[in-house]
């Protein structure tokens, strides 16, 4: 009986066993063929990566070649292009085509030689900052403009200083109604325009209030004397001089000294005319050294010392 026993115990743990292994294994399996599925996939995957990135940076090579041919060829128009600008006579302009307008002083030929215009130019390559900058250089032009036409159109505007009288400031400059000193006198050049003295240099540089207000009035008193037709008239005035603290003298041609003052120029004119009126009638014209005008009461006339 003891020995069946055994048996049975045997049988069933050999049973057990095989049933253990049976099941060790079919758990195996499966890890298996999940390493193995894993592994394929891992494959494919460095496979389509790797195939990926080469068509990128095929595409990326092709574009840039591309690119390249492209900005070659785009170099290469251009060049042509300037060229035939260049070589072209579409645009070239003729000196006798300009339209040259605002010069009084200066001459058409003078103008377009200042702007280098004088001869012919293309439209397309023409410097106009440089032209223009080159007509302000000319002692006589306050403005220059340069208008293009396309293809061969240029007009040219100038704006002149206009004097208003002469300013000595050691050298004799003319002078704009602004107070602007902008052009020496050469040595032979001839002007009838009245001379203002009792300014330095660097007082109609700083252009301050004061040096202003002394300057308006002497011009004040030239556009009153510019419409008299009697000895006062400005062609008969030499020299218009401001003093700062005395105010405003003028020096006839013939030497005689006219003291003014700072104010009331028009009042003190019509006296001044009649005393002038009187001296000629008795031919005592001569013999005066100056008029004083200063006093609003009184005309104070004193004749030269014998």
């Amino acid at each position: 009986m003891a020995k069946k026993i055994d048996k049975n115990k045997k049988k069933s743990g050999l049973s057990g066993d095989v049933g253990r292994q049976g099941q060790g294994s079919r758990t195996a399996e499966p890890m298996a063929r999940r390493r193995a599925e894993l592994k394929s996939n891992g494959s494919k995957f460095w496979s389509f990566s790797i195939g990926k990135c080469f068509k990128r940076a095929i595409k990326l090579v092709l574009i840039s070649v591309c690119a390249f041919s492209a900005l070659v060829i785009v170099s290469f128009l251009a060049l042509v292009g300037r060229s035939y600008v260049h070589k072209s006579n579409f645009f070239i302009v003729q000196p006798q085509s300009i339209l040259v307008t605002g010069q009084k002083k200066l001459s058409r030929a003078e103008v377009l030689e200042a702007a280098g215009l004088d001869k012919p130019v293309n439209n397309l390559t023409l410097d106009v900052d440089s032209a223009i900058n080159s007509l302000k250089s000319i002692p006589w032009v306050d403005d220059a403009k340069l208008r293009q036409s396309y293809p061969d159109g240029l007009k040219l505007t100038i704006t002149e200083f206009e004097p208003k009288a002469i300013v000595n400031l050691e050298y004799l400059y003319y002078i704009d109604v602004k107070g602007k000193p902008f052009k020496i006198l050469e040595r032979g050049e001839v002007s009838d325009l009245p001379i203002i003295s009792g300014f330095a240099f660097d007082d109609l540089v700083s252009a301050s209030p004061l040096v202003q207000d002394r300057l308006n009035k002497a011009f004040e008193l030239i556009d009153l004397l510019a419409v008299r037709n009697d000895k006062l008239n400005i062609s008969n005035i030499s020299e218009i001089n401001c003093d700062p603290d005395r105010g405003v003298a003028v020096y006839l041609r013939g030497g005689m000294e006219i003291k003014i003052g700072l104010d009331g120029f028009e009042r003190k004119l019509w006296r001044l005319g009649r005393v002038l009126s009187h001296l000629e009638q008795n031919e005592q014209e001569m013999d005066i050294d100056y008029i004083n005008l200063l006093s609003p009461a009184k005309v104070v006339v004193k004749p030269r010392s014998a």
